[in-house]
């Protein structure tokens, strides 16, 4: 406890079948998670961040992001723009 732990893995699509709990900060070149990612916050430092996988349309649950033309919200047209749903 207290300490730092490094985990390397040498190979493509490694998995934890069990929980993997972290108490402070992760760091990584690619980091990526299905299911549940859960905190007190998220911070973002990079130069990419990809949202290709967001739904086209608002999924109608509060919280959720979804992307959307720019000309759909009233904006200039030949844009995506990223919201968050009101559900």
């Amino acid at each position: 406890e207290g300490g730092a732990v490094e985990l390397n893995l040498n190979t493509t699509g490694a998995t934890f079948s069990t929980r993997l709990q972290v108490h402070g900060s992760i760091t990584g070149s690619a980091i990526s998670a299905s299911g549940a990612l859960s905190g007190n916050s998220l911070a973002i430092s990079s130069n990419e961040v990809d949202f290709t996988g967001l739904p086209t349309s608002n999924p109608g649950v509060a919280g959720r992001l979804f992307q959307t033309s720019s000309a759909a919200v009233g904006m200039n047209a030949g844009h995506q723009v990223i919201l968050i749903s009101q559900g």
